[in-house]
């Protein structure tokens, strides 16, 4: 792996190792759709999604650079939104119609240690 320094390393700053990275799995052998995760039957907490994206523990090799559609499996994505034409494309992944009923806005902040708080924590 090739760090931000541009240098080869076997583990990234948050402890994934190469041979973790070089065992990414494509969706449908798509490079455009690696798999975060397979087989979820319960969504992602919602603190445990924010520690991923905010500690940024995901690998670029992990990044999916379009929306995924018509996925048939339970099947975890973490998409790019900056790679696609329009930030709304996010939201058109063919599986049908569905009520949007709002959402929950959640706040996180990273503390001095590199803890991830939710709420106001200052």
């Amino acid at each position: 792996m090739v760090d931000s320094a541009g240098s080869n390393s076997d583990e990234n700053s948050d402890g994934i190792s190469s041979e973790y990275i070089e065992k990414v799995h494509f969706y449908n052998n798509d490079p455009a759709l690696p798999v975060y995760r397979w087989g979820l039957t319960n969504g992602l907490a919602t603190d445990d999604v924010a520690g991923i994206l905010l500690k940024k523990q995901i690998h670029l090799t992990q990044i999916a650079t379009r929306v995924p559609t018509c996925i048939s499996k339970n099947t975890a994505f973490v998409v790019d939104s900056t790679k696609l034409h329009n930030s709304e494309d996010i939201r058109c992944d063919d599986m049908g119609a569905w009520t949007y009923t709002g959402s929950k806005t959640f706040s996180y902040h990273i503390d001095e240690d590199g803890k991830v708080h939710s709420g106001d924590y200052l």
